[in-house]
C-alpha cells in the first residue's frame, strides 16, 4: 500500500508543469519514501524468518500470485471491453493494440509461472529424501525465501501493469508508466524463473520445457 502511495504521489509530481508546484509535490514523495523506509526497517531480517513455516508461506504466496495473475488477465479483458464501448476510430485502434500487447505479455507470464511452479514441485519431490515437503523447504530455506520474494514481486507487478494499462486507455496515465510496468513484471517473472531453476537437475524435462518458453 505504501509503494502504491509513492507511485501515485510521484505521478502527480511529474505531471505538474509548474516547477514550484512540482517541488512541493516532490517533498510529499520524499516523505512517502521515508515512511516506506521506516516500514522496511521494521521488517524481520532474513535470519529472523521462521524456517519452520517458510514452506507454507511460499505455498500461500504462490496461490496468491496465481490468483492475482488470473484477476489481472480478467481486468485487462474488462478494460478492453470498456474501451470498445467508449472509444472509436484511431483512438480505439491504439487502445486495442496496447491491450492486445498487455494480454500477450500476461499470457507469456502465465506460461512461465506455471512452468516454474511445475519445476519447483519436481525439485521438492526429488530432494525431500523420504521426508515431507515442509522439511525440504526448511532445509533449503534460502532457496525457498528466494522463491517467496520472487512470487511476491510478480504479484505486485501484475497489479501495477493493470493499473497502468487502465490509466493509458482512459487518458489518466502515461504510456511511459505502462512501459515501466511491463518491464517490471518481466523482470519479476525472470527472477522467479531463475530462482526456480537454481536447484533443478540439468537433465530435467521440466527445466528443458521452461528454458524454451
Amino acid at each position: 500500500d505504501q509503494c502504491k502511495k509513492i507511485l501515485a504521489s510521484a505521478k502527480i509530481a511529474f505531471a505538474d508543469d509548474s516547477a514550484l508546484s512540482r517541488a512541493d509535490k516532490m517533498r510529499v514523495v520524499r516523505e512517502d519514501v521515508k515512511a516506506l523506509n521506516s516500514l522496511v526497517t521494521s521488517l524481520p531480517l532474513q535470519t529472523d524468518i521462521d524456517k519452520e513455516v517458510v514452506g507454507s508461506e511460499l505455498e500461500q504466496e504462490m496461490r496468491r500470485m496465481d490468483e492475482v495473475i488470473r484477476r489481472a488477465v480478467q481486468e485487462i479483458e474488462a478494460i478492453q471491453r470498456k474501451a470498445r464501448e467508449n472509444t472509436d476510430g484511431i483512438r480505439l485502434e491504439v487502445n486495442e493494440s496496447i491491450l492486445a500487447n498487455c494480454q500477450a505479455l500476461m499470457s507469456v507470464i502465465m506460461q512461465l509461472v506455471i512452468a516454474s511452479r511445475e519445476l519447483q514441485l519436481e525439485i521438492v519431490a526429488a530432494g525431500k529424501q523420504g521426508g515431507s515437503p515442509a522439511e525440504f523447504y526448511k532445509r533449503n530455506h534460502q532457496w525457498t525465501e528466494g522463491l517467496l520474494s520472487a512470487a511476491k514481486a510478480v504479484g505486485v507487478a501484475a497489479r501495477v501493469l493493470v493499473e497502468s494499462a487502465d490509466g493509458v486507455v482512459t487518458g489518466k496515465g502515461k504510456f511511459e508508466h505502462l512501459i515501466v510496468a511491463a518491464q517490471e513484471i518481466a523482470a519479476s517473472t525472470a527472477q522467479l524463473f531463475v530462482s526456480s531453476r537454481v536447484k533443478a537437475d540439468k537433465d530435467s524435462a521440466k527445466l528443458e520445457a521452461l528454458s524454451h518458453l
